[in-house]
């Protein structure tokens, strides 16, 4: 394979750090090298370690350790790059797990696992890191496995897709496991840099690929489109729900790329990528699991199942995963959480649509970067085809960047059964629970509800807008990003937003969530109930009042309820 001659350029300048790092003998030494998703950082990484093994100048004895944080099965798809790189692997010796039992990773070797296999708090961690009958000492396989192998070599760390997880205890624990000279952090957004200090007195390195050489080479495309006014006002008399609204834009976007590709006489089917909100199953009690809503929308506009790709959580919410990422694989849609939002490659995804979180609504940008890529590696005349879109429901206030979670503490106190002890069995007695904490009989509490909103009659009719039509909703629109690397400052200041009414089902829904939601976040002891069993009543007591005593319609008094409980300064808040 031919590097582009960024590439080139990366290669050399990761090879004179590397040098000049590993001269001092010191260990825990970090390189980070920062390249944007799609500019080929595994082969660039790849014709690095090549090199390195070609030196006759440098022969020292040392093995490499490569952990992947993207998916399970993502440090393979780093392995097989490799293997056809280094000539089906005849250039280096490529391991994985299933060669711990040969007990220690030989000269020049690389080593291949993903994050997932080695935390222990994950079953294949467990298994791989407990100490068992195959081992010697209190070591588990791959304890094992390094612990023998440092004694004859020394160690280089490769963390591809470092930005995540890598500051948690026990990403501090593994690292120390293997006590590596060097560690090679590879990632698109590493979260932290070495300053020019250390860089200058080679106590760290940093090389980095520009966005725009990326571009320049055609491999990346040239820009991003957030969904245009022009686009929403073609459909807005169609009386589609939000989310609806969503799906058909991605709908007549596919099929006008797909058009554009087929003008070019190119086999590419452009694939759409729906990312569901990754809090979807915490509100499945009061709102439409988002799932069925796509689904169903897209099954209404003719698409067939074997169409649709989905990759949820459960081997049973894999389907039709086979082959999407060919250029010409059938499948045009693919429901997601957040299975690809690193270290996996399908160049034809092209459009993106993006549902708003529930409980805290936040735009996430690693997912972007799934659409970044050229399907062939090139630009093409057509300056349509060189772009990815986005369709969202989002809007500005949403725009904030997001540090990654920490999970999976180190553990620092363990327990242990004394020798002396026998194990005690105990007699299991079960009884029916009877208290449920909901707001029940619910006869009696929306008795007592009504009554307490009589008696505030006065203070609702003051503080609440009985004349609002309409609940306020605005989603941003008309933004061109030129970088994505620049991609939330880029959005900030470009994107529009434009008021989207929502529909009569959209306000129910919002209706039912933020009932659940306000008895939610209730902190007084006497007023905490369980939402998933008491939102319905909340609902019910509010409906009757409203109707009774009000004299509003169903239609009227939901938008008057909602319109209030979005303020920051809702009256119901208050009481």
């Amino acid at each position: 394979m031919i590097l582009m001659d960024f590439q080139k350029r990366a290669v050399d300048a990761l090879s004179k750090s590397f040098f000049d790092l590993w001269k001092t003998e010191n260990y825990y030494l970090p390189l980070v090298f920062k390249a944007p998703t799609g500019a080929g950082k595994t082969i660039m990484m790849a014709e690095f370690l090549r090199t390195l093994d070609g030196n006759y100048h440098f022969d020292d004895d040392k093995a490499y350790i490569w952990i992947s944080f993207g998916g399970d099965n993502s440090y393979m798809q780093s392995k097989d790059k490799l293997y056809t790189y280094f000539n089906n692997g005849t250039d280096m010796a490529l391991k994985d797990k299933n060669d711990l039992s040969s007990k220690e990773l030989s000269k020049n070797n690389i080593f291949f696992i993903n994050w997932s296999k080695i935390k222990s708090s994950t079953k294949d961690g467990k298994v791989l890191r407990k100490d068992c009958e195959i081992t010697s000492g209190n070591y588990g396989v791959f304890d094992e496995y390094i612990h023998n192998t440092r004694a004859k070599r020394d160690l280089v760390l490769i963390i591809d897709e470092a930005h995540t997880e890598t500051k948690t205890k026990l990403a501090d624990e593994v690292i120390n496991l293997i006590n590596p000279r060097i560690i090679i952090k590879v990632t698109a957004t590493p979260d932290s840099l070495p300053n020019i200090s250390d860089v200058t007195h080679h106590k760290a390195g940093f090389v980095e690929v520009l966005e725009e050489d990326v571009i320049e080479s055609g491999l990346i495309k040239k820009s991003l489109i957030i969904q245009t006014q022009e686009e929403i006002n073609a459909i807005e008399l169609h009386n589609l729900s939000e989310d609806e609204m969503m799906i058909e834009l991605a709908i007549q976007r596919r099929d006008e790329l797909k058009k554009q590709y087929e003008n070019l006489k190119l086999d590419i089917n452009p694939l759409v990528l729906i990312q569901l909100p990754s809090d979807m199953n915490e509100k499945e009690e009061v709102t439409t699991n988002k799932k069925i809503v796509v689904l169903n929308y897209l099954k209404s506009k003719g698409i067939l199942d074997e169409q649709i790709a989905i990759w949820l959580s459960g081997n049973q919410n894999k389907i039709n995963l086979d082959f999407i990422t060919l250029n010409n694989s059938d499948v045009n849609f693919m429901l997601f959480k957040v299975a690809p939002a690193t270290g996996w490659d399908c160049p034809r995804a092209q459009v993106l649509v993006m549902f708003r979180e529930i409980k805290s609504p936040s735009f996430h940008t690693q997912i972007i970067g799934r659409i970044k890529r050229m399907p062939e590696a090139l630009h093409y005349e057509n300056e349509e085809l060189n772009k990815a879109y986005i369709y969202t429901n989002y809007n500005k206030t949403h725009i904030k960047d997001m540090k990654e979670t920490t999970e999976n503490k180190y553990p620092i106190y363990f327990s242990k059964l004394k020798d002396s002890i026998e194990t005690v069995s105990l007699q299991s007695a079960y009884h029916n629970r009877v208290d449920f904490n909901t707001l029940s009989p619910e006869t009696m509490w929306q008795k007592y509800m009504l009554k307490t909103l009589d008696e505030n009659k006065e203070n609702i009719m003051k503080n609440i807008d009985l004349k609002v039509i309409a609940v306020p909703n605005k989603i941003v629109v008309d933004a061109t990003i030129n970088s994505f690397d620049g991609f939330m400052v880029q959005l900030k200041s470009r994107a529009s937003e434009t008021e989207f009414h929502f529909s009569r089902n959209d306000i129910e829904k919002l209706y039912n969530l933020l009932c659940f939601e306000e008895l939610e976040k209730q902190d007084k002891d006497s007023a905490k109930y369980n939402p998933s069993r008491s939102w319905s009543a909340l609902k019910k007591a509010l409906n009757v009042w409203f109707h009774k005593k009000l004299g509003l319609h169903r239609e009227k008094f939901y938008v008057i309820i909602v319109n209030d409980l979005l303020k920051s300064d809702s009256y119901w808040d208050c009481k």
